[in-house]
């Protein structure tokens, strides 16, 4: 560890941005935070709104190959039950309390103290940095997007990126994600005809073709037909991907109050998490091949969803795992596991990726909290990581 006066000020910019909370689609000056910090670094910076959402690119160098950091400053609400309250950041027997200090407040904040740190040893580094905060990855997930339409506006390209997404597990850094799996949500109405329960033969039950519908769909194994050699041909610390899942998340049907009428109709919803090489549209495809087995009377409604994405083995996935390993003694794994992440529009636009943060033991949880001493050591491992980069740009 270095200097222990770093520790404070990342604990203390952790707790100020922890204290501006920001769900809902409120700010409350978080971004206004990073950016005096930012301001004193030499960044240039823009604000650009999105939906009512301020989200924030700085910029600092004009003509070297680019590395990004991506996190966000929005926070899922913090629900009933906490032993404390949820943005009021309080530190007790060493673990920092706070909506948001895991996912992802903490790891801007440890990033922001490296980088300036690093900036102090190494004022003309050999690559050029940029910040893409976001202010709505927790809702509508648009302003990345506008971030790096605002960057290619100014001729720019990412060339590898860290989000500090909460990866880690057991320890600091024994995971980095290197791909998402994506997501696809569907709304289904399955239609019958009403009728007495004592006349099944004049009536079609939505209710039995729904339950036929739903065992045939989380028994479909999607991935059966993927050839294996997409997932041999992996590193050695490569846990590859996880399989694709279909879950079941509501279900309505019936007259309220009455138990002898079978119902016009059944709706459900299920969300798929699905792995490369599939699309959205293939997904589709074989979703509604599924229920056509069954019913032809049914309506579907599907999200937009998000895309997987998978970033291949290059020079900053190679660097982190030097410094990890050189600094805590063990090899860091690769995975895609988990929700969905920004890192899949920054990976879209051609940059390497790399999800690298904090414990996510409580992300959303009630009583979110975060180490004091891994908030500190997080800051240091990004101070190497950048350090080193540096040394081999």
């Amino acid at each position: 560890m270095r200097d222990n006066s770093l520790k404070e000020i990342v604990i203390k910019l952790a707790q100020s941005l922890v204290r501006a909370s920001t769900e809902a689609g409120k700010d409350n000056g978080a971004q206004k935070i990073i950016i005096e910090f930012l301001s004193v670094l030499g960044f240039n910076q823009k604000t650009i709104v999105v939906g009512g959402q301020p989200n924030l690119c700085a910029v600092r160098g004009q003509n070297k190959p680019l590395l990004a950091f991506s996190g966000h400053t929005d926070v899922v609400p913090p629900g009933k039950g906490w032993s404390r309250e949820p943005f009021a950041a309080e530190i007790l027997e060493d673990r920092l309390f706070g909506r948001g200090v895991a996912d992802m407040k903490g790891s801007i904040a440890a990033f922001l103290v490296a980088l300036e740190s690093f900036l102090k040893l190494y004022p003309e580094p050999n690559f050029d940095i940029a910040l893409l905060i976001a202010g709505d990855e927790e809702t509508s997930c648009k302003g990345t997007p506008a971030l790096l339409e605002y960057l290619s506006q100014l001729g720019r390209n990412i060339s590898w990126c860290i989000v500090g997404e909460p990866s880690s597990t057991q320890k600091l850094a024994d995971s980095i994600r290197v791909g998402r799996r994506g997501s696809l949500s569907c709304k289904l109405k399955v239609i019958g005809v009403q009728g007495h329960v004592a006349y099944p033969q004049l009536d079609s039950n939505p209710n039995h073709l729904a339950c036929r519908i739903v065992y045939d769909l989380i028994n479909e194994d999607f991935d059966k037909e993927i050839p294996i050699t997409l997932d041999t041909q992996l590193a050695e610390n490569d846990e590859g991907w996880p399989a694709t899942s279909l879950q079941i998340t509501h279900f309505a049907s019936g007259l309220a109050g009455s138990t002898n009428v079978i119902p016009a109709q059944a709706e459900f919803a299920f969300n798929v998490r699905f792995r490369l090489p599939h699309s959205r549209d293939s997904l589709i495809s074989t979703i509604e091949q599924i229920i056509s087995r069954t019913t032809k009377s049914f309506e579907v409604v599907w999200s937009d969803g998000s895309v997987p994405f998978n970033s291949e083995l290059d020079f900053l996935r190679k660097v982190a795992v030097t410094v990890i390993e050189k600094k805590f003694g063990y090899l860091t794994r690769f995975s895609r596991d988990g929700g969905t992440s920004d890192g899949r529009f920054i990976s879209a636009a051609g940059a390497e990726v790399m999800e690298l943060g904090p414990s996510n033991e409580t992300i959303h949880q009630v009583d979110e909290n975060l180490k004091v001493d891994e908030l500190y050591a997080l800051s240091d491992l990004y101070l190497d990581i950048l350090t080193e980069f540096n040394s081999h740009a």
